[in-house]
């Protein structure tokens, strides 16, 4: 079986490494980018199941990025992650099309089973 290709955008892409750690244990790839503009060359050059993306980041910011994504990749699910509880964030983001879980919930805090319940569609290989 393939593993699930995992683009994870962040800014502080170094204080995630418990997540990538867990992620990887589950048998996922994951690949870093700490600004949106790298993760925009990166899926030029790679193809992922998922991208998690930090809405809060210098230069080309979470939700700029996100509507790039969606030009370049309309199909691919983007998980946007943000401690910004601002109802304008979650509005744009929405409109942009973020993923939500099989339930159809907007996620505001996500454990790393819930995160892999919206990228794959359960919280389990």
């Amino acid at each position: 079986m393939t593993p699930i290709k995992i683009l994870w955008v962040d800014d502080e892409i170094e204080l995630l490494k418990p997540h990538f750690l867990f992620l990887k244990g589950k048998g996922y790839h994951t690949t870093a980018c700490n600004n949106g503009q790298d993760a925009l060359l990166t899926l030029q050059d790679k193809t992922f199941d998922v991208v998690l993306l930090d809405e809060n980041m210098p230069g080309l910011g979470g939700l700029e990025t996100l509507n790039e994504i969606k030009l370049q990749s309309p199909n691919l699910p983007v998980i946007m992650i943000t401690k910004n509880e601002e109802e304008q964030i979650m509005e744009e983001a929405i409109g942009a099309k973020i993923s939500f879980n099989q339930r159809g919930e907007f996620l505001n805090a996500v454990s790393g089973d819930a995160i892999l319940e919206i990228a794959v569609g359960s919280p389990t290989c």
